[in-house]
């Protein structure tokens, strides 16, 4: 009887400690697993995190990127809007300028015989001197007379500020007796000796420029001699500026 239960106590206690090797076996393994599942996690986690550093630089880039993109559409806004301000206010200009040529044209309208002064819209004002004041037949000289007569015009052209256009006309008649070749080249210098004298008188000479056109530009609102009279002139033109920077070149002489 005492050998039967020594014999169940061993077999108990073999059987306790093979239950402890197994269990022990079992949470070996469990552990190996959590840690390899937690190693997986965290590679996850870092990966995920490099994602969202990753997103937050190309936001920031991204964000630069706007920053400029709005920069420029900003620029381009106001290069649209800078001629649409113009344009608002350009019909104001225009009549200011208007009504400044209307009081020079007045101010300056009787400067005495031989001198004419008329408003030319959209271009600016003409002062036309009659060439028999400025100059004895065939000469390019200005006389006395035709100085005298240009001092009247030189307040008006002073105090304008703005590009002067001198131009020479003659009549018809063929030259003779003279040392020019032609009209055409008498009109171009008497044209010059204006600028020349204006400039002596305080006229900027870098806001002059003149031209020669001979008889390509007549008079044709009377006849005979009186229309020849009048062909023959200088024009001064103070030139508005409104006035488009192409039409500053002498007009083409028909053929």
């Amino acid at each position: 009887m005492r050998f039967r239960m020594w014999g169940t106590l061993m077999l108990l206690v073999v059987c306790v400690t093979l239950f402890a090797q197994g269990c022990k076996v079992v949470r070996t393994k469990t552990l190996d697993k959590m840690e390899d599942e937690t190693a997986a996690l965290t590679r996850a986690t870092n990966r995920h995190l490099n994602q969202i550093r990753d997103l937050v630089g190309d936001n920031a880039d991204l964000a630069k990127e706007r920053d400029a993109l709005l920069a420029e559409l900003d620029e381009e806004n106001d290069l649209v809007d800078t001629p649409k301000k113009i344009l608002v206010s350009f019909d104001e200009m225009f009549r200011q300028l208007q009504d400044q040529g209307e009081g020079v044209t007045e101010r300056f309208m009787n400067l005495g015989p031989g001198i004419e002064v008329t408003r030319e819209p959209g271009i600016g004002i003409k002062v036309t001197v009659a060439g028999d004041v400025l100059f004895d037949s065939g000469k390019a000289e200005i006389k006395t007379e035709g100085q005298a007569t240009l001092r009247k015009v030189v307040p008006m052209l002073k105090g304008s500020g703005e590009q002067i256009r001198i131009s020479g006309h003659t009549d018809s008649d063929r030259i003779s007796a003279s040392s020019w070749e032609d009209n055409l080249q008498l009109s171009g210098e008497r044209a010059r000796a204006v600028l020349k004298y204006l400039a002596t008188q305080g006229v900027p000479e870098k806001r002059m420029h003149f031209a020669g056109y001979g008889s390509h530009f007549l008079k044709r609102d009377a006849s005979g001699k009186e229309n020849k009279a009048k062909s023959r002139r200088a024009e001064i033109l103070i030139l508005s500026p409104l006035f488009e920077i192409d039409k500053l070149l002498p007009p083409a002489i028909p053929e």
